[in-house]
């Protein structure tokens, strides 16, 4: 009997390059170039071998959260294979790259970006990515007296194909004499009517700045917005005043 186990090998950087971190708000686009030093890889050992070009090398994005969102909102664009002159470098090349981030939704994840080059070899970097908040979509004004109720109500659908599910809620920094509803549902798919939703204002006391903040979040998406409370203007009908004391003397 004879059994037969194939073994492939890869030397592997030991050491992962950390890059800077990409911090951007969410529904922006930040682009940033970057090198990644392929360590060890020395132009004496492509003597006699075909010039390396930059499509010999592949890019795998991994993560151990976030991956949906990663996978929607992080590209990675191969520029060029650069040769480097400093004799004291731990390489003679380096891989520049371009990453392009576009989170559509708040988020915070470390991923690691494993470069490969076939029969060469294998290299790691490290980037965050932060997602921070985004500039609201719309301000919203409501009118009401005390005691009384303002209310308004708009549609939204999702900005993707098939419909996700979704939570509204206001921020804890919010006034509590707001209300939103539906609090959570299935959001309509992008190119529908879209999904109704309705926020209220029931003031109950005067001289308060009234201020809110929504988030409606999918898994994907969200959308912000600022909610102003306001109270309706009062005209004083100045013959109706009647002075409490004489002034004559």
């Amino acid at each position: 009997l004879l059994w037969c186990y194939p073994l492939s090998g890869m030397a592997e950087a030991g050491t992962p390059q950390y890059l800077k971190p990409i911090t951007t708000a969410c529904k922006t686009t930040e682009i940033k170039d970057v090198e990644i030093y392929l360590k060890g890889l020395r132009a004496s050992d492509l003597e006699g071998f075909d010039p390396l070009q930059a499509t010999d090398f592949d890019v795998e994005i991994t993560s151990k959260e976030n991956e949906k969102q990663i996978a929607r909102s992080f590209r990675i664009q191969p520029l060029e294979l650069r040769r480097l002159t400093d004799e004291n470098a731990e390489s003679d090349y380096c891989m520049r790259y371009r990453l392009i981030f576009e989170p559509l939704r708040t988020f915070s994840s470390q991923i690691e970006l494993v470069i490969e080059c076939k029969n060469r070899g294998r290299w790691r970097a490290q980037l965050q990515l932060d997602a921070s908040d985004p500039e609201p979509d719309d301000i919203i004004t409501l009118i009401a007296p005390v005691g009384g109720k303002d209310k308004v109500k708009f549609s939204l659908s999702n900005r993707f194909l098939g419909y996700s599910n979704f939570a509204a809620y206001f921020e804890p920094k919010s006034s509590p004499h707001f209300s939103v509803s539906p609090g959570q549902g299935v959001l309509a798919p992008f190119g529908s009517e879209g999904s109704e939703f309705c926020i209220t204002y029931h003031p109950v006391t005067y001289g308060i700045k009234e201020v809110a903040y929504l988030t409606i979040a999918t898994d994907d998406a969200q959308w912000s917005y600022e909610v102003h409370g306001e109270y309706p203007d009062v005209t004083i009908d100045q013959t109706m005043v009647q002075a409490k004391t004489n002034s004559r003397r």
